[in-house]
Order: C-alpha cells, then structure tokens, then sequence
C-alpha cells in the first residue's frame, strides 16, 4: 500500500507520471471495523502522528485522494466528522522539510456530499512543530518542496486571512474539482500558476498579482458560475448583484466572460439549456411558453428565436423528439415476450 511518505518522497526523484490519476484512493471500508483507524493512520505514516480522541463507535470511516502533479502533491482528506474527534502532529523527526497549505472542510447544510472550508487556510512546514485536532469532515493539503516554495520560516503555522485567503480557499476546491479534466501536458502550467498564486497570498505585490492572475481570474470565474447556477431562476440576477455579490466591477465581470461571448450570453445560453432539458423531458407536460417563462423568456417569440439560434432545432421540435422517443420505448416493452419464472432467486441460479 503507497502511503503519503512514499508519494512525498517520489516527487523529489521521479516527476510526472505517464497518466494524470489519482496515485493513492484509499478508503478504511475495505477494513474490519476495528481495523479502521489503525489502516487510516498507516497511510498518513512517514508524514504525521494521529491519534483518536473521539469516537462515534469501532469504525472510522474515511478516505484519502492523493494527486502527484509532479513537483507538487495534492490530498484530499475525507473524515468521519460528527462524533468523531481526530489528532496529529508533526514527526518529532521530520523526514520531509515541504511546506503544505492546509484547508479543513465541513458539509454543506444543502447538501452532504458538497463540502464548503471550515475555515481560512492555514500554512504549515513538516519539519516544524504542530499539533492540532479536528472534528472537521475533511481537508485539502497542497504540499509543495522547499525548494520551490520558501516563504520563511516564520510564517509557519499561520493563517491567510481576508480576501486573499477566501481566492486561496476558493482555488484549491477548484483543483479537486478540475483536476479528473487536466490533461498530463497540463500539470506544469498547474505548478506554475499555483506557485503565483501562494506566492501573491504570501505577499502581495502589483508585480506578483500580475503574475498570478491567470490562476485568480480561473478562481473568480469558477466562483461566478457556481452563484449563476444557484441564481438561474431568480429574476433578480442581473450583473449589478453578481458584482455585488463576488465583489468585482463591472469591467472586470465583463473582462472574465469574453471567451464566453459576454456574462449577459453566458447566462442566456444556461438558461436555454435549462429549458431544453425540460423540454427533453417527456414526463414534464407543461406548455413550452410556462417553461420558458419559468427560465425568464417572457416573449414566447423571442424565446423561439433565441432557441433555434442557440440549438440549430425549435423548442417545439425537441418536445416532439422527447414524445416520440418515450412512445417508442414504450412500444418496444409492451412488445417484449413475457418472462415466465424469472426472479433473483434463478437468475442467481443460471449465473452459477
């Protein structure tokens, strides 16, 4: 089993892989119960010490993502989180001198599988003391080597906070998010924008925000999207409250979705497919002019038009599609031979 020693010590002497994967996806539930934890604590083995000082019962449930990006590492840690209550510290015998940026993750209220930061990130050294405990569901850690990232090393264990710590927050949800799309030729780019960007955190200057504003404007431009998908259907999103609400002006808005045609075609262009997959629903029987209206198309000819700009096809076309196709699947089960002493219990059988 490759643990977090093991993939430390490979980015200092081997580089990139052939494949951007996962190097490590490691999950406690292919353990006994009681063999959890101990499983979970070998795998952070050559990096920390843990220790449990809550628990919830004999499990713990947990996962750990390891990305090798070449000259950086990227984990994802998954914890038990309510009820539980897990420590660490540093080896008193560091093997590793990395600096790690650390963000600890709690679910969302809305939804468990989403996780939002628990609180600003924090900035640690392996071969410095620290000990902390947590009862967080999980955390990001980005580790990078010395030699590519020495910020000081009085700036260890401290946190990046205001405005510049929430963009650093933001951007590591972004590479776990993105990193299943990076292709292999993609990862030194990574490296690069992702040392500006920790570099300008560190200490900002016009000169260092210069350089890491490509890997600040992907940030900014990923949260604008996430605050248009949960606006979509409000009347009131309008570019003056997306300003307001992520803080930019309006030429910066403007500046971010050019390649886009524009913020005011992006959000036409997700509303039109909001609509579309309506309309591609053969269950949703509302009149077209009630779904275009629910997406903001008040001017049924408008919407027409727009449509058939955007797909190529009519939104009356596409509910004739969605019809047909659902007519004839249920033709071809209302034509299937029935199945004469099928069950589980013989299918069980004959698969013997």
């Amino acid at each position: 089993m490759i643990n977090m020693s093991q993939l430390l010590h490979a980015i200092d002497v081997a580089g990139v892989g052939d494949t951007l994967t996962a190097s490590i996806d490691f999950t406690t539930l292919e353990y006994p119960p009681h063999e959890q934890f101990d499983a979970f604590r070998s795998m952070r083995e050559g990096v920390e010490e843990g220790w449990l000082i809550r628990s919830n019962g004999p499990t713990f449930p947990a996962r750990q993502v390891v990305w090798d990006l070449g000259k950086m590492v990227f984990a994802y840690t998954r914890l038990p989180g309510d009820g539980y209550v897990y420590g660490w510290h540093h080896l008193r015998k560091a093997i590793f001198d990395h600096w790690y940026i650390l963000l600890a993750l709690q679910s969302s209220g809305s939804d468990d599988c989403e996780e939002i930061p628990a609180a600003m990130p924090t900035l640690h050294c392996l071969a410095k003391p620290f000990e902390a405990q947590t009862a967080a569901s999980g955390s990001l850690a980005l580790y990078v080597p010395r030699d590519l990232f020495v910020p000081g090393d009085h700036m260890a264990n401290t946190q990046f906070g205001g405005g510049l710590g929430s963009l650093l927050a933001d951007y590591m949800l972004l590479l776990r998010r993105s990193l299943h799309e990076v292709r292999l030729t993609e990862t030194s780019y990574i490296v690069d924008a992702t040392r500006a960007l920790l570099a300008a955190c560190l200490a900002p200057s016009r000169d260092g925000m210069a350089k890491a504003q490509s890997p600040i404007d992907r940030t900014i431009m990923e949260r604008a999207r996430q605050l248009i998908a949960r606006k979509l259907i409000d009347a009131d999103l309008t570019v003056d409250s997306l300003c307001r609400d992520l803080g930019l002006s309006r030429a910066r808005l403007y500046r971010l979705f050019e390649a886009n045609g524009g913020i005011h075609a992006y959000i036409r262009r997700e509303r039109l497919l909001q609509t579309r997959k309506a309309l591609s629903n053969h269950d949703d029987r509302r009149p077209i002019c009630q779904i275009a209206e629910q997406w903001g198309f008040i001017d049924p000819s408008a919407f027409t038009r727009a449509f058939r700009h955007e797909f190529g096809i009519s939104p009356r076309d596409v509910r004739s599609e969605a019809i047909r196709d659902s007519l004839h699947i249920f033709a071809e089960t209302k034509t299937r031979p029935p199945l004469h002493g099928q069950s589980l219990g013989n299918m069980l059988t004959f698969a013997g």
